[in-house]
Order: C-alpha cells, then sequence, then structure tokens
C-alpha cells in the first residue's frame, strides 16, 4: 500500500465505490484491515525474510556447489561462527544513496527454502559462468510473504549486475533495481543467524532510527566471488532495506 495515501483514496483509485467496502474486501483476502496492514509492514517484512532463510536450512551445505565453476556462487546455506549482527553486539547500520543498478533477473516461483539454492546452483550459477558473470555483484529478492501467500506462488527473484547494452539470455530479463536511501547492515556468519539479523533490523533498529520502509525492494547484496569463505564456511553479504524519513 502507498503510505501517503489515504484509504479512502486508495479504495477509489482501485474502482471501490467506498473506503468501507475497499476494507472488507482487503480484510477478506488479507486477513485484516488495511490500517492494519500499514501498521505492521515492517513486522510483515521481517516476518517474510525470516521464514524464507529459516526454510533455507534444510538443504546440505556440502552439495551447494558440485562444479568447480560454481564454487564462488553461494547457496545461502553456509555454516561459521562470527557474526555483525549477533543479538548481543550492537547493530551497525549505515545509511547510503546507493545507485540504480542494471540487472538480469530470473524469477523462481515456489516455496520458499532449499529451492532457492537449488535455482541459484542449478539455474543461475550456469547461466552467469556462461556469460562471463562469474565474479558479478548478486541480489535475492524475496517478494512474498510465506504466512500469507501459498507457498507455490512465492515469488524470489535471482539477480545479477550486468554491463550497460548487455543482452540477456535464456530465462533472464533486464531490469534496474531503484537507487535511493538504503539502510544497510554487513553481514558475515552462518546463515543461521541471518533471519535474527533481518529480524533485529526491522523490529528494532528501523522503529527506533526516525526512518521508515518504503516501497522499493528490499534485498541482500553480495559477490559472487567473495560472498563464501572457504576456510570457515562463513557466508557475508549485505541487508538492504530502502528507507525515508518518517
Amino acid at each position: 500500500m502507498r503510505p501517503d495515501e489515504t484509504i479512502l483514496n486508495i479504495a477509489l483509485a482501485t474502482g471501490f465505490g467506498s473506503g468501507e467496502a475497499f476494507e472488507r474486501a482487503f480484510k477478506l483476502k488479507f486477513g485484516c484491515t488495511p490500517t492494519a496492514w500499514r501498521a505492521g509492514v515492517a513486522a510483515k517484512n521481517a516476518a517474510m525474510l525470516a521464514a524464507m532463510h529459516l526454510r533455507r536450512l534444510d538443504s546440505n551445505p556440502d552439495q551447494a556447489m558440485r562444479n568447480a565453476d560454481q564454487a564462488d556462487l553461494p547457496n545461502f546455506q553456509h555454516h561459521g561462527h562470527s557474526n555483525p549482527l549477533h543479538r548481543e553486539s550492537p547493530m551497525q547500520v549505515t545509511i547510503l544513496d546507493l545507485p540504480p543498478a542494471s540487472v538480469a533477473c530470473q524469477r523462481h516461483i515456489g516455496p520458499y527454502g532449499p529451492a532457492i539454492s537449488a535455482f541459484w546452483r542449478d539455474t543461475v550459477a550456469p547461466w552467469m559462468q556462461s556469460h562471463g558473470l562469474g565474479d558479478a555483484t548478486c541480489y535475492g529478492i524475496g517478494h512474498d510473504d510465506p504466512s500469507i501467500t501459498p507457498p507455490g506462488k512465492c515469488r524470489y527473484d535471482a539477480c545479477v549486475a550486468v554491463p550497460d547494452g548487455f543482452q540477456a539470455g535464456g530465462r533472464a530479463s533486464i531490469t534496474t533495481l531503484p537507487g535511493g536511501r538504503y539502510a544497510v547492515a554487513q553481514f558475515k556468519g552462518p546463515s543461521s543467524a541471518i533471519a535474527d539479523a533481518w529480524t533485529r533490523m526491522t523490529r528494532e533498529w528501523l522503529p527506533a532510527s526516525g526512518l521508515q520502509w518504503d516501497e522499493r525492494p528490499c534485498f541482500e547484496r553480495f559477490s559472487a566471488a567473495t560472498a563464501m569463505d572457504p576456510a570457515t564456511g562463513e557466508f557475508s553479504c549485505d541487508i538492504c532495506i530502502p528507507v525515508r524519513p518518517l
């Protein structure tokens, strides 16, 4: 929902005759009123991301990258010990103005979890290698809340930064991730800790920051070449949340 619009304006813009009719239809579809949804959007996104990452833990990390030409691609299933966003350490979040990024995206539709790792490993990584993008910056974007959206309809985009004029092949499509102001936290550690990092950012840091989540996509950003430390098995990425003033 657009945070600056009144419920009535949104209702009229979407073809409803009144705010009450819109609220009834909205509650029937999503199980809560538009006002409650708007108030809880950060928590809902945190829950979505936490659920997405927790479901990834079922994969076998030893089978993440079976081919040498794919060894640099993370599968979100790593084991390690250090984590800057561990609950006992202070959260370090930097506000950055990120430029727009031209990316080639491949969409996975289906349950979050081990299937996402398999998608990166079996589909995205070979495509990257065949297009000379083995060292590219990658972005992982989950679009749906699995507590609301049926598992078979959850959408996830695996995105890879591409140069200007790049011609996508296969099932990839070219789009632009919007630039602007983002709250960025560096994560390094086991995948079991990443859900907690997202939750801390959205439920603890964000409400106290004087900022709010806007409607641009949030994402995990990482380098395909350096995301995983082969010595420790730790996974590194930037957790990026789009923000604007309250």
